[in-house]
């Protein structure tokens, strides 16, 4: 917040009078989110499992906003989940061409995940999927949902905000991280992505240009490894589950572990 106020902090060379908060930047982790811009960071203290990060601003009186997830000690669940929010994300994009109704990016992202056969996650999926920005943070008038048949024009400027809500993390997936993780304790998680968007005469224009990728948000602090030094059946269990997040058999696979 205090760099919004003062661009100079990162070497961004507009006048402070200029810029201002469109809201108090929303942080969350450790289980509990709530993705609408109306939500307030989490109480307590950060946890360093799945945070999420929203943030307004406001330059000349015009409006933006972001919002990024960022992964710490990840396991393969949630970052193929993740993977899976991006793959929706750029369905969406390519719906949001001039002539297509407002509506068909919530379509994109329920037909790209039925052709995934990730169907399961449509139900994670937020009722409204952005709005136009302006002057005004949010028009009321030209929102990204279901049943919008308001058509998409050249020059109009979205915000586009997609999430995945309630996910859970079942025991075996946690099971692969070190025991430092505080993923351990993580039973459900949720994800966003939130760009600023312009929609010009050939298709969408992402105006953001902070990363999304793995790459560019996933952070590993507790090295899986360290855990096991020394227990020959810790290692076994881990490699177990490993085996059963990728094949799935419900039986038993060792009778060490009886």
């Amino acid at each position: 917040d205090a760099i919004i106020e003062d661009p100079s902090k990162i070497n961004l060379k507009v006048q402070k009078d200029f810029v201002q908060s469109c809201y108090f930047p929303i942080v969350q982790s450790g289980g509990e989110y709530d993705f609408k811009v109306s939500a307030q960071s989490n109480s307590g203290d950060v946890k360093y499992d799945v945070i999420t990060v929203s943030l307004g601003a406001r330059y000349q009186m015009y409006c933006s906003n972001i919002a990024r997830t960022l992964l710490v000690d990840p396991p393969k669940h949630v970052k193929e989940t993740y993977e899976t929010l991006l793959g929706v994300y750029q369905s969406c994009l390519k719906a949001m061409t001039p002539g297509y109704p407002l509506k068909a990016v919530y379509g994109a992202a329920v037909k790209y995940l039925r052709s995934e056969d990730k169907e399961d996650l449509i139900a994670s999926l937020p009722k409204t999927m952005g709005f136009s920005v302006g002057l005004d943070f949010r028009d009321p008038l030209l929102v990204l949902n279901a049943k919008s048949t308001v058509v998409f024009r050249e020059g109009m400027v979205f915000n586009l905000a997609l999430s995945f809500a309630g996910i859970k993390l079942s025991e075996s997936a946690r099971s692969l991280v070190n025991s430092k993780s505080a993923v351990k304790e993580l039973s459900k998680y949720g994800l966003v992505i939130a760009d600023m968007v312009s929609i010009t005469s050939n298709g969408a224009e992402v105006m953001t240009k902070y990363g999304k990728a793995l790459t560019d948000i996933s952070y590993t602090i507790n090295d899986e490894d360290e855990d096991d030094d020394g227990d020959e059946d810790g290692k076994l269990a881990r490699k177990i589950a490993q085996e059963e997040e990728a094949n799935p058999t419900g039986g038993r696979r060792s009778g060490r572990l009886a």
